[in-house]
């Protein structure tokens, strides 16, 4: 058992306040790893490489790299992500008509003299009723105000946007 000595900065900790760092790969990684059963990915930047008259030269292959979670647990964050896009949800600004879609919203306060904040979103989308195929995480940062600026009317709309565009070009 782990015991931590700071309470109060362990329940700012636990909600993803006060010293945790996360980059946005990392983080689009986890709404993959959610949607493809708990499996991390191996994080790559290209899918392809063609010549200029678009011959397919090499293509990338993914990889597995580590298990997150297992596929149960998996199952559980996908369908609760699935519902934060859902009527009620926070992420509702992220639905894609003819689209299953989960999300997770986050509004991060940075503690200014004047309140400021970050807008985070992250998600996965694919084809209602097959595993999803694309993810990612939308981070807005330094908004005025302490939470009148939050993931779900900031980041969720851009992250609708460009889970669109690519669910649209596959």
């Amino acid at each position: 058992l782990y015991v931590y000595e700071d309470q109060p900065k362990l329940a700012q900790v636990s909600i993803g306040q006060n010293d945790v760092r996360a980059t946005p790969l990392q983080m689009a990684m986890v709404a993959a790893a959610v949607a493809n059963n708990g499996v991390i990915m191996k994080p790559h930047v290209m899918r392809d490489i063609r010549t200029r008259d678009g011959e397919l030269i090499s293509k990338y292959e993914p990889e597995r790299w580590k298990t997150a979670v297992s596929p149960t647990v998996a199952a559980t964050l996908r369908e609760a992500m699935i519902g934060v896009v859902g009527p009620g949800g926070t992420a509702t600004r992220m639905a894609i008509e003819g689209f299953a879609v989960g999300g997770k919203t986050g509004t991060a306060e940075l503690g200014t003299t004047s309140p400021s904040s970050h807008a985070w979103v992250i998600g996965f989308a694919g084809p209602v009723g097959q595993a999803p195929t694309v993810a990612v995480a939308v981070l807005v940062e330094a908004l005025p105000g302490a939470d009148e600026q939050t993931g779900g009317r900031v980041a969720a709309p851009i992250a609708q946007a460009v889970l669109e565009a690519a669910l649209r070009a596959r």
